[in-house]
């Protein structure tokens, strides 16, 4: 079968995750699919439970997690980073495999370096970038936020008595993981 790896880190997971919950919504035929997920704390852990449920709804459609930083882990993840994970699985299917990789640049590296030690041709493994440059996938949104949304926001925070948010990125990153939408519209 010609299995599917996404493999990312941090916030890499938003398109795959987008990704998987439209195959499983749509209910599309698929092959199996591995999203290997990397962090490197438990609170670090973007979308864990919604991923997990799907995995439990979604027939071939595996979900591994793995956190760098925890000296234990549950079972059903993975202590370490994301590469010994990938490697195991696509040993015994490298030839017909697809993998895309989001996420910290040192990864991604680490990532094409081990895909060839493995025998996969570069066509086999993509970023997530060189998909949207081929036309292969159209990208419909991107979460962004202004600094003087930013700043805005702060002070409505500020004057409200709550924590002021450390940085942009932080708070986009925060807006999307966020359970409650009005938490997440009130950050523009």
């Amino acid at each position: 079968t010609n299995d599917t790896y996404f493999i990312c880190t941090g916030t890499g997971i938003a398109p795959f995750r987008s990704m998987a919950k439209y195959i499983h919504e749509n209910n599309i035929e698929h092959s199996p699919i591995h999203l290997i997920f990397g962090c490197r704390k438990f609170e670090d852990g973007l979308y864990i439970n919604e991923l997990k449920e799907l995995e439990s709804k979604m027939p071939n459609f595996h979900f591994h997690p793995c956190y760098s930083r925890e000296t234990e882990v549950p079972v059903g993840s993975h202590k370490g980073y994301v590469h010994p994970v990938y490697q195991e699985l696509l040993k015994n299917n490298k030839e017909t495999a697809h993998v895309y990789l989001c996420g910290w640049k040192a990864m991604i590296d680490d990532a094409r370096k081990n895909m060839t030690e493995l025998g996969l041709d570069k066509k086999q493994a993509q970023t997530f970038l060189e998909i949207l440059n081929n036309g292969e996938i159209e990208l419909r949104g991107e979460a962004i936020m202004s600094n003087d949304v930013f700043i805005k926001l702060n002070k409505k925070y500020h004057k409200e008595g709550r924590q002021e948010l450390a940085n942009t990125r932080n708070a986009v990153a925060g807006s999307l993981r966020q359970l409650d939408s009005k938490v997440t519209a009130e950050r523009e």
